[in-house]
């Protein structure tokens, strides 16, 4: 086996590893990815209701 082989080989293992979560520890208070989406689509929609809020003045609309 030759050494691009080699390294090929330990990229591919290094990234399997990474994927499945085994090169760091894991925290138990992480959240799941789905949950972290939910918090940034909540964040986005507060700020994008915030941003409405301040421009309805301009288009002479109140809420």
């Amino acid at each position: 086996m030759d050494l691009t082989s080699k390294f090929s080989n330990l990229k591919n293992h290094l990234l399997d590893l990474a994927i499945r979560g085994k090169i760091v520890e894991q925290r138990h208070k992480e959240v799941t990815a789905e949950e972290l989406y939910a918090q940034i689509h909540e964040e986005k929609q507060k700020r994008i209701d915030a941003k409405i809020e301040e421009l309805l003045p301009y288009c002479g609309m109140h809420k």
